[in-house]
């Protein structure tokens, strides 16, 4: 049996399943739409590429050594390593009476490639850093010249007179 259809007129209601739009269809852009979607998509992609290219983070502090070096070297400083972890109430109080003080900032900022190694994460990768480094307790504080060689090495808590002190010995020698 063969079946014939007849076309719909002009004048018949559109139908779910005809020639007409498919309800289950995503909704079509507008114009404005159309021009500020992939405006909106490139530019926050550049914002992702750039924050991943960044040679240091927001706060100033690389978070790897071998980074720090190279920055270190080509600003010809020296860097100054915090080594600690979130875990640690000793770091805590440091970062907090300090490395927040503004004398010793000025000092850092001014004078030194920042880094901070983070060893709240005990992974194996960690472990072997603190065992090259030479770092059995946190918070502790290293300076090295630019090709990696130590100047200075400063264990727990002090303050930050004793900081700038220790600092600018480690520059003087």
């Amino acid at each position: 049996m063969t079946q014939f259809m007849i076309p719909p007129s002009p004048d018949d209601p559109p139908d779910r399943f005809g020639d007409h739009e498919d309800p289950m269809a995503p909704p079509r852009m507008g114009g404005v739409a159309r021009v500020l979607l992939p405006l909106v998509l490139l530019i926050a992609l550049a914002g992702m590429a750039a924050f991943m290219m960044a040679g240091a983070p927001d706060d100033g502090w690389h978070d790897d050594l071998y980074e720090a070096l190279d920055a270190a070297e080509v600003a010809e400083k020296p860097v100054f390593v915090l080594f600690t972890a979130d875990w640690c109430p000793p770091c805590r109080t440091l970062k907090a009476n300090v490395l927040s003080h503004p004398d010793v900032t000025a000092m850092l900022d001014a004078q030194f490639v920042l880094a901070k190694i983070d060893f709240t994460e005990a992974t194996p990768e960690n472990n072997i850093l603190a065992a090259e480094l030479g770092v059995p307790t946190i918070p502790a504080m290293h300076v090295y010249d630019a090709q990696g060689n130590r100047l200075g090495v400063l264990k727990g808590l002090c303050t930050p007179s004793e900081l700038i002190g220790w600092l600018r010995d480690t520059r003087r020698d």
